[in-house]
């Protein structure tokens, strides 16, 4: 949600007084979380919408481009490496994006909070980590299907 001013009850006749409306934010321990459920590519597209919600639109931009490049490159990571590190990888590489958002976006977080903006869902942050696992687990299949990996009979 956008910072917005709304007028309280100016179109029913009210006094029309401007009422800053609260906006919301994700937390670095969202950020983290999205980021182990779903890919990297969901905690830095959260991470991407507080820098642009505090106004820092080039840093916003970069985080989604580290989140488009480190999809990939730890889905190869993943598959180079051997059997049971998959997992630690994936934990380690949530971990990163956590810690990054913490040091860099949590003092403005717990500034944003006492300001009165509040914290996104964590239903909003689950479907979000979804989505982005589905969609590259879509990816996955069609760069395989096109690579001819996999047989595309089974479609």
């Amino acid at each position: 949600m956008s910072v917005e001013s709304q007028r309280d009850g100016a179109a029913a006749g009210g006094t029309g007084t401007a009422k800053r409306v609260a906006t919301l934010a994700w937390s670095p321990g969202q950020i983290a979380v999205a980021s182990l459920i779903g890919t990297p590519l969901a905690g830095c597209y959260m991470y991407s919408e507080n820098e642009r919600h505090w106004g820092a639109e080039t840093a916003g931009k970069r985080a989604m481009a580290w989140g488009l490049i480190s999809v990939p490159v730890l889905f190869v990571i993943t598959l180079l490496a051997p059997s049971g590190m998959s997992f630690l990888l994936i934990v380690a590489a949530a971990g990163a994006i956590g810690a990054t958002a913490k040091t860099s976006q949590g003092q403005r977080f717990a500034a944003h909070l006492v300001e009165g903006g509040e914290r996104q869902t964590h239903w909003m942050m689950i479907g979000i980590a979804f989505a982005s696992l589905v969609s590259v687990r879509i990816a996955i299949i069609a760069m395989a299907v096109i690579v001819g990996l996999i047989a595309p009979e089974w479609l």
